[in-house]
């Protein structure tokens, strides 16, 4: 089929930064405030990655342009990627000592949906995949339109955090919503 094409890649990226610092929430917390006597934050999650940088991330593209039309739609996965590693400062301080909750359905309140926000432990971005589409049309040498959208699945993104290295909990849910946009250029 002439005009037809498929892209796609995979990267892989195994990183550990001796820089982050967090708690866990379990301890031992040292007697000066939860510091080490240095004022430096306990390295008891010692294995972190860089932030932003998924472990393994991929997108695949099909292609098509022939004549006037373009045609894209495009797959884009990445695993999770550390966000911070000091997230909710406030939530101890703020609630008297103890984690608020987080809870992830709008009706249903039990303990299968709620969740403790803890204070100073690694966030994570969780892994996710969003389709897109776009598609351009030449109506003439001077006059084209295009049509893109976005987020086609509808993908939740979803927040993590990791009070005990290893353990990972909900934080945070947000949806992007799908977008569209309709685009027409006129050259003079």
């Amino acid at each position: 089929m002439k005009g037809l094409g498929i892209e796609a890649n995979v990267t892989y990226i195994d990183t550990q930064s001796p820089a982050h610092q967090a708690n866990s929430v379990l301890g031992p917390t040292p007697p000066n405030g939860g510091l080490n006597p240095d004022g430096t934050v306990p390295q008891t999650y010692p294995n972190l990655p860089y932030n932003g940088l998924s472990k393994w991330a991929y997108n695949v593209q099909l292609l098509y342009s022939r004549g006037k039309v373009n045609f894209r739609l495009a797959y884009n996965w990445r695993d999770k990627a550390l966000l911070s590693t000091n997230v909710n400062p406030l939530s101890y301080a703020t609630s008297g000592g103890n984690p608020y909750t987080l809870n992830t359905s709008p009706t249903n309140f039990d303990s299968a949906h709620s969740y403790p926000v803890y204070n100073m432990v690694p966030a994570y971005m969780a892994a996710a995949g969003y389709l897109d589409m776009g598609f351009d049309f030449k109506v003439s040498e001077k006059i084209s339109v295009s049509f893109n959208a976005g987020n086609l699945l509808n993908t939740i993104s979803r927040t993590l955090q990791e009070p005990i290295p290893g353990v990972f909990q909900p934080y945070d849910y947000n949806v992007s919503d799908r977008r569209y946009d309709l685009n027409l250029r006129v050259r003079f």
